[in-house]
């Protein structure tokens, strides 16, 4: 725990300093853009012992690792709401060989021993699918086979986090059951990832989104838009009906159909029977009421509506509208706002304990002043804090 008003102060440019050296500015865009679609934005977080860089005469050995998950890749334990009380983590991401096996050279060899067993099937598949540039070809190649020759060389890996006691093991495999890496006891001593919520989880470790929520009802609006656009065509295109005891043929009236001024002789029958057009069945008059209602809806789970982003406004700098506003969108926001500071809170810890388990001395450079933007150099011991 920091002593002192400095200390503490010193530790929060610290991380400021790492927080802009790393871009996690654009990192936690990434996350937010993926807990506004599936409820959950997931960071990585690990320690990277082989990288050094300096600060003036200082040599900093080691840093912190953030990485993105896509959400969608990532298994936590589903009895639990709170994935640090569950069992295991797993996370599927896809590699290079080439990087692989730079990453863990011990694993080479098996590597290859396993990849030699299914090398048959793709051999020769880049070649077949560079050779393949019309429609004649389908059917040849590698479009038979079910392989992918843009995926040959890439390897599948497995990271699994999980419980052994009172301790957290780490394995790294691919799909072949190679084992890359194995760890016994991580530190610190709990699952690395920080999750961004949307709302709240309640029954698993995901949560359901606002976006899960109205997809029913904005795929019945997009239905119910193609209807309408549909209708307004179809009604332009109704199917002819022609009488050809009247002595009309079907290639006379195509011929001369959109031509003003022509003369289509009868010898027989109805004028008005003669050629006439199908009637179009009319939409239903509550079409309008119902995307109303279904628009309606979606603005009441998301809270976003036409006010959300100040956009229909008015007069509001003259007539205190703008107080509402701001009160309005408060209210809509104010799960999001508590689910950004857990994840605030809740990284600044993660980054705290990894530093103390493996930063030691830690320097870097801060602005003492940002009217004059002056450079100082500053540093932080961890140790102190174990």
């Amino acid at each position: 725990v920091p002593k002192g008003y400095d200390e503490g102060r010193i530790i929060n440019k610290f991380i400021e300093f790492e927080y802009n050296r790393q871009e996690l500015g654009y990192k936690q865009l990434e996350i937010g853009e993926r807990a506004a679609l599936t409820n959950i934005g997931i960071l990585q977080l690990g320690w990277d012992s082989e990288t050094t860089f300096s600060i003036g005469k200082n040599k900093n050995v080691g840093q912190m690792e953030f990485v993105t998950r896509d959400p969608m890749s990532v298994i936590f334990d589903p009895n639990f709401t709170d994935f640090q009380k569950g069992r295991a983590v797993f996370v599927l991401t896809e590699d290079s060989y080439e990087s692989v096996i730079t990453k863990y050279p011990e694993a080479k060899a098996e590597l290859d021993a396993q990849m030699e067993k299914t090398k048959g099937e793709q051999k020769n598949n880049m070649q077949v699918y560079m050779n393949t540039s019309n429609q004649d070809d389908v059917g040849k190649g590698y479009y038979n086979k079910g392989v992918d020759p843009m995926v040959e060389g890439m390897v599948t890996v497995f990271i699994a986090f999980y419980k052994k006691g009172n301790r957290i093991d780490q394995i790294i495999y691919t799909d072949n059951l190679v084992i890359l890496k194995a760890k016994q006891g991580i530190e610190p001593n709990y699952f690395p990832f920080v999750p961004l919520y949307d709302s709240p989880p309640i029954s698993d470790s995901y949560g359901v989104g606002r976006v899960e929520r109205v997809i029913k009802n904005a795929l019945s609006l997009n239905i119910l838009d193609s209807v309408g656009v549909t209708h307004t065509y179809a009604a332009q295109r109704t199917p002819w009906v022609l009488d050809t005891t009247t002595g009309l043929t079907p290639a006379r009236v195509a011929k001369d159909l959109n031509s003003p001024d022509r003369i289509f002789p009868i010898s027989s029958g109805s004028v008005d029977k003669a050629l006439y057009r199908l009637e179009f069945p009319e939409l239903p008059k509550n079409l309008q009421t119902i995307a109303d209602k279904l628009e309606r809806s979606i603005e009441k789970i998301t809270g976003v509506d036409d006010k959300y982003t100040g956009r229909d406004t008015a007069s509001v700098t003259t007539t205190g509208g703008m107080e509402r506003l701001q009160s309005r969108v408060s209210m809509t926001d104010n799960t999001r706002i508590q689910m950004i500071e857990k994840y605030a809170r809740d990284l600044t810890r993660m980054i705290l304990d990894f530093y103390i388990q493996f930063g030691g001395k830690r320097t870097f450079i801060t602005n003492s002043d940002y009217e004059e933007n002056q450079k100082q150099v500053l540093e932080v011991d961890f140790t102190k804090y174990k």
